[in-house]
Order: C-alpha cells, then structure tokens, then sequence
C-alpha cells in the first residue's frame, strides 16, 4: 500500500481528522494573508480559529482512536470465532477423512484375508488330487 492509498484508507476510518486539518491549515493561511495586509483584528481572529480547529482535531483524532480500538477488538473477536469455526470444520473433515482411509484399509485386508483364505482352499484342493492320483496309481 503505498502512501496515497493509505493516507485514503486511514481518511475513511477517521474524516473528521483530514477536516480539521483542511481547516487549521485554511486558517493559518488566512491569517497570513491578513497579517500582511495589516489587519490585526482578523489576524487575531484567525489564529484563535486555528487554535479551536487544532482542538478539533486532536479530539477527533483521540475520539477516533478509542472508537476503532474499540470496534478493532470487536473485529479481533469475531475474526477469532471465524478462525475457531474454521479450526472445528478442517477438524471434522479431517476426522471424516480418517475414517474414509480407515474403511479402506479394513476393505482392502478383507480382500487380502478373502484372497488368501480362497488361495488356500485351492491349494487344499489341487494337494488332495494330487493325493487322489498318487494313491491311484
């Protein structure tokens, strides 16, 4: 983010800070002009305008830090009760996940011992005929 772009984003949260710096910044400049015209009365006024827009701003500015403080923490909160959301879900799809792998496992030991019990059974048998024929003979 550069500074422009900052300078936006941290307008948005606090507007009244930039509008009484605008205002400060528009009463130093009058007084000024007014001091080099040689009105002294209106300078006076000015610079007192500058001392109320600068008080202005520092209470807009503190106001403005207590209330995003106040509703960061508010956001800090959900975004931990989102995380903790997601935390629980990736939980549950990983158990499912487990158990899906569980099932197929089990499944595959299952055709192994079927494997193996029916190779067996075909050994048995090709022994007993073998069996059969030398006894034959």
């Amino acid at each position: 983010m550069d500074t422009i772009q900052k300078l936006i984003y941290k307008s948005k949260q606090q507007p009244l800070v930039p509008l009484g710096t605008v205002l400060t910044t528009i009463a130093v400049i009058l007084a000024a002009k007014s001091l080099k015209q040689g009105r002294k009365k209106d300078t006076q006024k000015y610079f007192r305008y500058r001392v109320g827009f600068q008080a202005f701003t520092l209470v807009a500015l503190v106001a403005g830090s207590f209330w995003y403080s106040r509703e960061s923490s508010a956001k800090k909160k959900s975004r931990e009760d989102l995380l903790r959301e997601k935390a629980k879900q990736r939980e549950k799809l990983w158990l499912e996940e487990l158990d899906r792998r569980d099932q197929i496992i089990q499944a595959k030991k299952k055709r192994l011992e079927d494997s193996k019990r029916e190779l067996r059974e075909v050994a048995q048998e090709g022994f007993q005929k073998e069996r059969e024929n030398e006894s034959d003979k």
